[in-house]
């Protein structure tokens, strides 16, 4: 078994108002071209995003509300997994926790992954958020944990495992864009751009193995409140789209998570 800790624990409020649309570029570009597509194409209808797996749980239990954010890009940069925990009640003397994602690789059954970070719920306070950092390559049945004193939470349902797969980015055709706005923005009219007259199957990717990982899920959105605050965190996307006055209002609410962007 293999374990990591790492994240780090945020105190506040259950959430932060975002505000704005999602529109101009910043981050790093693979081409200059694309920077101009990039701005016609998220003026359009918000729909979901279709670049992430993962998922968002929520259970109760043990006098707690606790959300798992697993959503991101199956690339091959860290994957976070952002945690809430929030009491039912408030809590009249500090609660100690440690949350924990556990990976198992269905080519690896005897070797498991483990990923921990302590949080401390401190009187009078309404949630407390972290995020779990998964290592590059994290594949396979991910399975999330609430511990107290070393053991589950009594009364926190059990949840069911997060299929997290991988796919190989095709360089310079399909590079993962992340999204900062109050919506999600549609990316179909980019999505068709980058994909005319690709043929995936004609490509050289090395073999039939590594060909089937091969994917052009791109694209995924976040509002401005949940983006990470440590740089690794974005190592999985090559681009990430955010208004100027988003930006400001990030760097004005949220210095490090500004920073982690820079």
């Amino acid at each position: 078994m293999r374990r990591v800790t790492t994240g780090k624990t945020i105190l506040g409020p259950a959430a932060r108002p975002g505000a704005g649309r999602a529109g101009a570029v910043g981050g790093t570009a693979r081409r200059a071209a694309l920077r101009a597509a990039l701005i016609a194409a998220i003026g359009l209808a918000a729909v979901m995003a279709q670049g992430e797996s993962g998922r968002v749980d929520q259970v109760v239990g043990g006098n707690l509300r606790v959300t798992f954010d697993t959503l991101g890009f199956p690339s091959l940069g860290y994957r976070p997994i952002r945690v809430q925990v929030a009491p039912l009640v408030p809590l009249a003397a500090p609660r100690a926790l440690t949350v924990e994602a556990s990976v198992k690789s269905p080519e690896l059954p005897a070797s498991e992954l483990v990923v921990s970070q302590p949080v401390e719920l401190p009187p009078g306070a309404a949630a407390v958020e972290t995020t779990l950092s998964l290592p590059p390559g994290s594949v396979g049945q991910c399975v999330l944990n609430v511990l107290e004193n070393g053991q589950a939470v009594p009364g926190l349902p059990a949840r069911a495992a997060v299929p997290l797969d991988l796919e190989i980015g095709v360089p310079n055709l399909f590079p993962r864009v992340l999204a900062v706005g109050a919506s999600g923005p549609d990316f179909g009219e980019l999505a068709a751009a980058l994909s005319m007259g690709v043929n995936l199957a004609q490509m050289p990717f090395g073999g039939p193995r590594i060909g089937g990982m091969v994917g052009t899920r791109t694209f995924a959105w976040r509002p401005r409140s949940q983006l990470p605050r440590r740089w690794i965190d974005h190592s999985g996307a090559d681009l990430v789209c955010i208004t100027l006055a988003d930006l400001a209002a990030l760097r004005a609410e949220d210095r490090e998570a500004f920073e982690a962007l820079r």
